[in-house]
């Protein structure tokens, strides 16, 4: 609902629904009905054999994440001033009501029955207030009154309700803008989020929740930014520094850091105690539709440390290489008519092509304890050398055919669709036999959007 209240006010109001579940089964063949199929121990790496589904098999693993979202967001806008360059004031509200079912239950190493590591139901509120003000400032030349500086400034507020966490973020950035395609900018500000819901839920042995009181991860950040309008598209070069606090890590000294977690969460205790740093360079060329096509070409140098509870500073897991990681995506698209209506009904039919190339280093992650996972049957990680491990560099190929007509759009995404598989993205144990396990395959996804 979007509603001009005045000349100088605005009022625009938002609801959503939202949910999603997921479900994550691991099955273990015991190793007596390998042999009694037939198989020996060892050969089984990267095979799957015919008769896998006859072969019986137990749960060592279960998981099911249940979400539920329902948001409201309120902006209320004035305006102070006359010409182009008002004075904006914004204040706003976003609430949600948060519903969860989280499960995660293991069979540890070396042991038979399951231990619900994760467990929690029930539901939780996010109330997040903010204000910002724009105040524009501007020279004459002639007739004309061009901008010149900006200042951007307020604050970003939030409240938990599961635990009662709250915090205030201030936020300020100062603009300048130099002839009529360049602007540069410095900004400063805190940014918190929560911590993944699921991880609140960690039970220790005795079924007492243990994360109930963490704190929300925050991160002090200060950018620096040159963006110039050039005939190839829109240049922007942009610094950045983050200090990172309040990161969940392990109460005994260890080298666990939640951030470095893929998937899942927290099975063990955990406090607000952990800091670490993120800096680096992005740069970007980006150009919006003209002519039928579009462009975006974009890079980034980066480094990023990890400080856990056993006081060593470590690269954290999205670091490929000794000191630093690099990432581009590139991608180029275009729209074109195929079909003009004859009508006056704005039905004319589009067509819709682009691919994206994605180049990186890659990641870290926990090697395998070869020998203890073949003892226990299972895979079982060697937290000593935690993210020593690289899965080298990365690339990958998505490309996307769509069709667009009146309010409808139908598209074909296919990720990876090169079904590139070499690359490695960490370790698993397939039928008794530690392999590297692959990146994701080719993987299509098709969507259907109505506009009303």
């Amino acid at each position: 609902y979007d509603r001009i209240l005045s000349p100088s006010s605005r009022l625009k109001i938002t609801l959503a629904a939202m949910g999603n579940q997921v479900i994550d089964r691991d099955e273990q063949i015991d190793s007596t009905s390998l042999v009694a199929a037939g198989f020996m121990p060892g050969q089984l790496g990267g095979l799957v054999p015919s008769d896998f589904n006859g072969l019986p098999r137990d749960a060592v693993e279960n998981e099911v994440y249940s979400t539920g979202r329902y948001s409201t967001h309120i902006l209320y806008k004035k305006y102070f001033g006359q010409g182009a360059f008002k004075t904006t004031i914004q204040a706003g509200l976003q609430a949600s009501h948060i519903t969860f079912n989280f499960e995660h239950q293991d069979i540890l190493p070396f042991e038979s029955n399951f231990t619900t590591l994760v467990e929690g139901r029930g539901s939780s509120q996010l109330i997040q207030p903010y204000v910002q003000v724009v105040k524009p400032f501007y020279k004459k030349e002639g007739i004309r009154e061009v901008e010149t500086w900006t200042i951007v400034g307020g604050f970003h507020a939030m409240y938990l309700t599961l635990n009662g966490s709250a915090v205030v973020d201030p936020r300020l950035m100062v603009t300048y803008k130099y002839g009529d395609n360049g602007t540069v900018g410095l900004s400063y500000g805190i940014h918190s989020r929560i911590v993944p819901l699921g991880s609140y839920f960690t039970e220790d042995v005795n079924g007492t929740l243990v994360n109930q009181n963490l704190d929300m991860i925050r991160s002090n950040q200060v950018t620096a930014s040159i963006r110039q309008v050039t005939n190839l598209g829109t240049l922007t070069i942009e610094g950045y520094y983050q200090s990172l606090i309040n990161v969940p890590v392990t109460v005994n000294p260890s080298a666990y850091w939640l951030l470095n977690d893929r998937d899942g969460y927290a099975t063990e205790a955990l406090t607000s105690d952990g800091t670490g740093t993120n800096m680096g360079i992005d740069v970007g060329l980006m150009r919006p539709l003209f002519n039928n096509l579009f462009w975006t070409v974009s890079g980034s140098i980066y480094r990023s440390t990890a400080t856990t509870s056993d006081g060593i500073t470590r690269a954290s897991s999205y670091v490929g290489r000794e000191n630093f990681g690099y990432y581009t995506a590139n991608t180029l698209g275009g729209e074109f008519k195929v079909r003009e209506s004859k009508k006056e009904d704005g039905n004319d039919v589009f067509l819709q092509l682009g691919v994206n190339l994605t180049l990186g280093t890659g990641t870290r992650f926990i090697p395998a304890d070869e020998v203890a996972s073949l003892e226990a049957g299972e895979l079982i990680l060697d937290h000593s050398g935690i993210h020593s491990s690289r899965t080298g560099n990365y690339h990958r190929i998505d490309t996307r055919v769509a069709v667009r007509f009146g309010s409808w759009l139908i598209s074909l995404d296919l990720q990876n669709a090169t079904n590139n598989t070499e690359e490695i993205r960490g370790t698993w144990m397939r039928f008794g036999v530690v392999e590297d396990r692959p990146q994701t395959e080719l993987t299509p996804l098709f969507s259907i959007r109505a506009d009303f």
